[in-house]
C-alpha cells in the first residue's frame, strides 16, 4: 500500500475474479472517504494466477508496480507497469528469460524518473538468479543484469538507488551450499553501476550457518542498511547491516528477544 503526493493511497496484490482466475490488482482510493476511484486488473495468458508484489508512486501521482503474470508457455513473467493518476496503463513491460519463473519482487525510482525492478528469475541450468531492470521514464529497457552464484537458487528481495550518482544496490538471499562447505542462504547485496555494470558484492552468513534472509534495503546517501534475519545455530535474530557506498560492512548488529525466533 502507498500513497500519492495529493494524499490518495493505492492497495495492490492479487483479486480473485471468476473468468480470469487471479489477476494483478491495483486500486486507488480517496483518503478523505474510503471510496474506490478505479480499480486496474492485469490479466497473463491463460487465465492463471497474477500478482502486484511491489508498487511506488512518483510526485505526478503516477504509479509503477511489479510482480508476475502466468501463462502456460512461460510460467511466471515478470512484469512492470506505470499507470497515470487516472487508472489508465501509461506502459507495460514483460520480462521473460527462458521460458521459466521471472518474479518482480521490489521497485525503486531515481529523480530523473528511471524505474528500477529487481526480483528472481530461472537461469539456463543456475536455478533462480537474482534479475535487476533499469527502465527509463518511457519504459524502455536501459539495462537488465543478472547475478548468479555457483549455479545455486539466488533471490533478489529489495532495492535502492543512490541519488547523487545513481549507483544501485540489491539485496536478497543467495544459497552459500557449495562443495563442502555449507553456509545455507546468505544475505547477500549487489551493488551495480548507473550504467548496469557490477561493481561489488558482499554475503553475509550468520553465526549458525543457517538460513539468513533480508527483508529491506535503504539507501542513505553512500550507505546502505540491509535488515532481516539470521539464524544464530538455535533460533532467528534480527540482524541489520551497514556498509558504505563500496559494499564494505561497517558494522553488523543483532537482537535477539527473550523466546527467540526473531
Amino acid at each position: 500500500m502507498v500513497f500519492d503526493a495529493s494524499g490518495n493511497f493505492y492497495v495492490a496484490g492479487g483479486g480473485q475474479n471468476t473468468a480470469t482466475q487471479k489477476d494483478a490488482t491495483v486500486v486507488k482510493y480517496s483518503a478523505a472517504t474510503g471510496v474506490a476511484s478505479w480499480t486496474k486488473n492485469y490479466n497473463g495468458k491463460g487465465d492463471f494466477s497474477d500478482k502486484v508484489q511491489a508498487m511506488i508512486t512518483d510526485a505526478a501521482n503516477n504509479i509503477f508496480i511489479t510482480g508476475y503474470v502466468y501463462s502456460p508457455e512461460q510460467r511466471k513473467d515478470l512484469f512492470t507497469a506505470k499507470i497515470n493518476s487516472t487508472g489508465a496503463t501509461v506502459w507495460y513491460k514483460t520480462y521473460d528469460f527462458s521460458q521459466s519463473d521471472d518474479e518482480g519482487k521490489a521497485i525503486a525510482l531515481d529523480t530523473s524518473g528511471n524505474i528500477y525492478v529487481c526480483g528472481n528469475s530461472i537461469g539456463n541450468g543456475t536455478s533462480d538468479d537474482y534479475i535487476t531492470i533499469k527502465y527509463d521514464a518511457l519504459g524502455n529497457t536501459v539495462w537488465a543484469a543478472r547475478y548468479n552464484f555457483a549455479g545455486e537458487a539466488d533471490v533478489a528481495t529489495s532495492i535502492g538507488v543512490n541519488a547523487s550518482n545513481g549507483n544501485v544496490f540489491v539485496t536478497g538471499y543467495s544459497d552459500g551450499d557449495i562443495s563442502s562447505t555449507s553456509t545455507n542462504y546468505d544475505i547477500t547485496t549487489v551493488k551495480y553501476s548507473s550504467i548496469g555494470n557490477e561493481s561489488a558484492v558482499i554475503r553475509h552468513n550468520g553465526t549458525g550457518n543457517g538460513i539468513d534472509k533480508p527483508v529491506k534495503i535503504i539507501v542513505n546517501g553512500n550507505n546502505s542498511y540491509v535488515t532481516g534475519s539470521s539464524w544464530n545455530g538455535t533460533n532467528y535474530d534480527v540482524v541489520t547491516l551497514k556498509y558504505n557506498g563500496s559494499l564494505t560492512q561497517q558494522w553488523v548488529s543483532t537482537f535477539a528477544g527473550a523466546a527467540g525466533l526473531d
